[in-house]
């Protein structure tokens, strides 16, 4: 469960888009990890469940690479879709029990530049360099990177 719950794939020109219902659907979501760590905390007394963090995608970076000529369009949902995944990650951490027990994958997409705004503030963006060209899948060096950083 995760961004392909929030965004849909068309399967006949393989292009993906922001899901309407996204909002619903990130309910949907921590209620099923909700009930999942209800039934498992239940069986096994002495469990200790950790959900893992949503990382980006870009939507535009992945229809970009499946030929769409149009892909600037993407801008906005890609924009709005990081909102929701902060949103998403939010409620995991707080199912989690702590902020420092959830694995931080976004930490290391988050790159910030300043100068870049009216009022000269730090803007905050998604690093892609650390995703395939494909702008959705994790890069090798980056999933051993991740592994060591949260081993527990």
């Amino acid at each position: 469960m995760g961004t392909c719950d929030i965004t849909n794939l068309d399967r006949s020109t393989r292009l993906i888009s922001q899901d309407s219902d996204s909002n619903r659907n990130i309910r949907y979501i921590i209620r099923k990890f909700q009930e999942l760590k209800e039934a498992i905390t239940s069986r096994i007394i002495r469990s200790d469940i950790v959900f893992l963090e949503v990382p980006s995608i870009s939507i535009q970076h992945w229809n970009y690479k499946k030929g769409h000529i149009e892909y600037q369009d993407y801008q906005e949902q890609d924009t709005h879709l990081e909102y929701q995944l902060d949103e998403l990650n939010l409620e995991i951490r707080r199912l989690n029990g702590s902020e420092n027990r959830s694995p931080k994958f976004m930490q290391d997409l988050w790159r910030g530049s300043k100068g870049h705004n009216p009022k000269g503030k730090t803007t905050t963006y998604t690093n892609l360099s650390l995703l395939e060209d494909d702008g959705v899948h994790p890069k090798k060096k980056y999933c051993k990177a991740l592994a060591q950083k949260n081993s527990y």
